[in-house]
């Protein structure tokens, strides 16, 4: 007897039940291992989750780390600038750029 475990819609693997008997598996014991299946199935796809979730938190602490390389090389450093032309220069990247900016130094 074979019962099929799918995720998302996809097989993924099967369960194969054998027995050294014939008509060894009744209505009952279908039953059970279609249940059997359901759970197992279930289980597959938590962890089928569990690791696209990771990936993806993995993935923002990259982006974090990237963002912040970013900023480090595009932004100029505040230290040892007058605030006005500090804030001038943030000023006139902030016109290419739809957000509000204010100067606060």
């Amino acid at each position: 007897m074979s019962t099929q475990l799918l995720v998302n819609g996809r097989l993924r693997v099967s369960l194969n039940l054998y027995s050294a008997t014939p008509d060894a598996f009744d209505k009952h014991a279908r039953t059970l291992a279609g249940l059997f299946g359901i759970q197992a199935a279930m289980l597959l796809y938590g962890a089928d989750t569990k690791s696209h979730l990771q990936r993806a938190v993995d993935s923002r602490d990259l982006i974090g780390q990237a963002k912040g390389i970013l900023r480090e090389a595009l932004l100029p450093r505040r230290r040892g600038r007058v605030p006005d032309t500090s804030c001038g220069v943030h000023g006139g990247r902030a016109e290419s750029v739809p957000l509000e900016v204010r100067c606060t130094a």
